[in-house]
Order: C-alpha cells, then structure tokens, then sequence
C-alpha cells in the first residue's frame, strides 16, 4: 500500500494537469531553458525574453478571469496577431486612417498642443491599432459560430470572458512585434559600439513589454469585452462595439500623448489596468448570472 503522503505525485486527484496548470509551467520551463541557451543570438534572446514577460502578465489575467479557455489558445491567438501584422492588413487599416492627417514626424507631433497631440495620436494610432487588435476576437467569434466541436468551444467568443482573454492576447502579439520590429532596431540604430546598441535594445524592449499589462493588453482587452458584450446580445451590439473601440483607442491616445511624462503615465497606466479589471469583475458576474440562469432552466 503507497502512503500518498509521502509520495503526492502518484496521487494527484482528478483534472491534474488543468488543475495545477501544467501546461502554462512547461511551455514557460521551456522558454527559460531555451533564453538561457541563446545570449549568442540577440534576436532569438530579445524575443524569448519578450515572450516570458508577455506569458506571465497573460497568466495573470487568465487566473484573473476565472475561465477555463486552454492556454494555447492565448499562446495561437499572440502568433496570428503578430503573423497579422507582416500581411499588409494592419498596414491598410493604419494608412486608411492617417490619410487624413497632415505627414508629421514623431517629434514633430510632439511639439503640438496638447490636445492636438492627443487628437493626432487618436486618429493615428488609437483608432487604427485598436481595430487591427481586434481582428483575432471577430475570427475567434465567427469560428466559435462555425464549428461546434472541441476547437470551435476553445476558441469561441460568446462572452466578455472569451472577449477579454482573446483581445489581451492579441494585444501581446501586436506589442512583440511592434517592440522588436520597430522600436528596438530603431534604439539600436543611434549606436555605433554593438554592445551599447545590444543594452539599448534591451532596455527598450524591458520596459515596453513589462509595462504590456498597462496598456496593449489592458487596451485590447478592454475592448474585448466590448465585443464579448456584443456577442452576447445583452446590450445593443452596435452600441457596445462603438463604446469599446472609442474608450480603448482614447486610453491609447492619452498613453502616447502624455508618453514623455513619467508621473502622467503612471496614471494612465493605473486608469488603464482599472478599466480592464473592472471590465473582468463585471464579465465574472454576468457569466456567474448566466450560469444560474442556464441550471434553473
């Protein structure tokens, strides 16, 4: 007879591997291990280091939810996004909207007015990436309505849980790329030393992504909820699409308007997190009040 007590991993009760989240702990023992064995390749490390940030804040907000949608489906949804953005899709939908602005450089925009600065960045910026951001939740809500099988109740977006969980991760993949496709190439530009350009780039990609929770993936998933609202059919789904875009793409604006003030950003950050984590409290009721309301039934 085994005494369990001593030897616990032969008795590890039912749902184990849901229940002591295994899954998340190997992909993330694995990209440890993988980050350890690439200090030669600065690529490879800057995008597995990424990658641990974004799968921790992303965990977070899984356990935060209280939803039991499959880690993968986070882990498919931040690729597809960021496999978005190389088609020219993102590309169309930010060209379609700065169309309208005058062709201003980045510091020149930052020598506006501030509330010019803040409309430009609104129309440049919020407006446009919150609705590429929210690509992957519409296919995930059209899959969910096309297939009824294991894959389809996966992915599906039918409430503010599935909305929130699939926007915030989509809000990762389109940080990943835009972080070490634009804005670390572009630190490490104004460095001729290789490791001066290597720290610069890693300082750059540091405190974007550790602050990703703040904003890609507060803003995205703010909207997520939106349009798990919307699929739900518990408010009018116009209504409720309008309202998440403009609030998600108005914290956007503000973040880029304000980005040069320390003390500002904090609190735009903290307004951001706020919103989203209301946003997740609120879809935990509804969903609770859902459930109720399926076993009167």
């Amino acid at each position: 007879m085994i005494d369990y007590r001593l030897f616990p991993f032969l008795s590890p009760g039912k749902r184990f591997v849901q229940r002591s989240w295994l899954i998340p702990a190997a992909i993330f023992a694995a990209a440890t291990t993988a980050l350890a064995h690439s200090a030669n390749h600065p690529d490879v490390f800057l995008l597995l280091f990424g990658a641990c940030i974004c799968m921790v804040c992303y965990f977070f907000i899984d356990l935060l939810c209280h939803q039991k949608k499959p880690f993968w489906v986070g882990i498919a949804v931040a690729a597809g996004m960021a496999i978005l953005m190389a088609t020219p899709v993102v590309d169309s939908i930010l060209i379609a909207f700065r169309s309208f602005l005058p062709a201003l450089g980045l510091e020149d925009v930052r020598q506006l007015p501030a509330a010019s600065r803040f409309g430009f960045f609104f129309v440049a910026a919020g407006l446009p990436e919150e609705l590429a951001k929210a690509i992957p939740v519409f296919i995930c809500f059209v899959f969910g309505h096309i297939y009824e099988d294991s894959f389809g109740r996966s992915v599906r977006v039918r409430s503010p849980v599935d909305g929130i969980l699939i926007g915030a991760a989509a809000g990762i993949g389109f940080a990943l790329v835009e972080t070490l496709g634009q804005y670390v190439p572009l630190a490490e530009a104004q460095f001729s030393d290789r490791g001066l350009a290597s720290y610069e780039g890693l300082v750059i990609a540091t405190y974007r992504l550790v602050s990703v929770l703040f904003s890609h993936m507060a803003w995205s998933g703010y909207f997520g909820y939106f349009i798990g609202l919307a699929a739900s059919k518990l408010v009018n789904p116009l209504t409720a699409l309008a309202v998440g875009w403009v609030s998600a793409a108005l914290l956007h604006a503000l973040w880029d308007c304000f980005a040069a003030s320390a003390p500002t950003s904090g609190i735009i950050a903290c307004v951001s997190y706020s919103l989203l984590a209301a946003a997740i409290l609120e879809a935990r009721r509804l969903h609770s009040l859902d459930q109720c309301v399926s076993a009167r039934n």
